[in-house]
């Protein structure tokens, strides 16, 4: 008697049977990648400890990149958009560089990476941006509680005398090419407040704050979901010509020393996180910085469907070396640039997901402590990296 199988007892029974050829999935189409590290000029040898991430700006997929032998390397990468992030040492100094955008389709692509010696404060640093305001027991924006808290990171008294609060220029959602380029050179800005004093006015003891802010009141009066600022260090006023924009002024509370905003009214950091800020120690007067660091660029404005037209615009530019410490701001639905040379900061924090994200609100970016000394704040120039995003500010704490 013949034994029937399983397969033939169910063809026998008439039950038909759709045999699958399983095609493994079609792999993606590859490139060979080189990449060179261009060193800046006057710069000489090879970087140690060099990592290289590209992030598919289609997929949000990385791949690191190590076993750089003479500042090179080679890396096989699914052809796409990508973003490529670099850091190493040289002779006991950082660098970092950064590419956006770049499009590799061809079987061998060739990308080069400028690279800039990077920054390390021993100075103050930004610990927190609290940006996008609180809301009210009904659920509605309250304005007015916005802050920013500095951090001595150092082992020293350092002074906070003359140092500036800056509002990037441009915005972290578009991606024009601006014309001159001085980003290498330069953070430009529209927005310039500056800490009072003659230089010893303001210590700040190593390992503390101090919070600056928009308006140093008790805001729980207003607003039982806030806090009370009343006790802040400093403050930013404006006085606005319009009497439907009128900002609030704590005469106990010291203000900064406007040195230039764009708005005629009332200056905000922008609630949706579209910017960068900075610290700058401003080593000029004010007349001088304002006769000598006017820039003009220009750009064309894309719009789906029509021309380039093209744009001209107006800022004042801050040179990097007198940054402290920067913090590039964006949202994942809309980045498009980091607005800082890659050695002040080479990543970007939030807080939301997309444009006009309900969830912000009440959350702020919170520099990370070091674990071991908890005392420390890390600080390697890189806001991805360094800042909690979407975290409880530390006055709700």
């Amino acid at each position: 008697m013949k034994v029937l199988t399983k397969l033939s007892l169910l063809a026998a029974l008439g039950i038909g049977i759709a045999v699958c050829g399983c095609k493994r999935p079609q792999e993606e189409p590859q490139s060979q990648v080189t990449i060179n590290l261009l060193l800046p000029e006057g710069a000489a040898g090879e970087l140690s400890d060099v990592v290289c991430n590209f992030t598919n700006l289609n997929t949000t997929a990385k791949t690191s990149v190590t076993g750089f032998v003479a500042n090179s390397a080679i890396a096989t990468l699914d052809k796409g958009a990508y973003r490529a992030e670099v850091s190493g040492k040289m002779n006991g100094q950082s660098y970092a560089g950064l590419v956006e955008n770049i499009s590799i389709m061809e079987d061998h692509y060739t990308v080069e990476i400028p690279m800039s010696l990077g920054k390390i404060s021993g100075d103050l640093v930004i610990a927190e941006i609290f940006f996008t305001g609180t809301t009210t027991p009904e659920n509605k924006q309250y304005s007015g509680d916005q802050y920013i808290r500095l951090y001595n990171n150092s082992d020293d008294t350092v002074y906070a005398d003359g140092v500036a609060i800056l509002e990037s220029a441009f915005l972290t959602v578009n991606d024009y090419d601006y014309t001159p380029d001085i980003m290498s050179e330069y953070f430009s800005v529209d927005a310039i407040y500056v800490i009072p004093g003659d230089g010893d006015d303001y210590p700040v003891a190593p390992r503390s704050s101090l919070v600056i802010c928009d308006q140093a009141l008790d805001h729980r009066q207003s607003n039982p979901n806030s806090f009370d600022l009343s006790g802040a260090d400093f403050e930013w006023y404006d006085e606005s010509p319009n009497p439907n924009f009128l900002d609030t002024d704590n005469p106990d509370v010291t203000n900064l020393d406007k040195w230039y905003s764009y708005t005629a009214t009332v200056w905000s950091l922008h609630n949706r996180g579209f910017r960068s800020y900075a610290i700058a120690r401003m080593e000029t007067s004010k007349e001088e910085f304002l006769a000598n660091n006017f820039y003009t660029y220009n750009y064309e404005l894309v719009v789906p469907g029509f021309d380039p037209f093209p744009m001209d615009g107006e800022a004042y530019k801050v040179p990097n070396e007198w940054i402290l410490d920067a913090v590039n701001l964006s949202i994942s639905s809309m980045f498009q640039q980091i607005c800082t040379d890659p050695s002040l900061d080479r990543g970007w924090t939030h807080c939301g997901e997309q444009d006009h994200d309900q969830n912000r609100y009440n959350k702020a970016v919170l520099r990370k402590h070091d674990p071991q000394t908890k005392k420390i704040l890390i600080d390697t120039n890189n806001s991805t990296e360094d800042f909690e995003a979407d975290a409880t500010p530390t006055l709700l704490q």
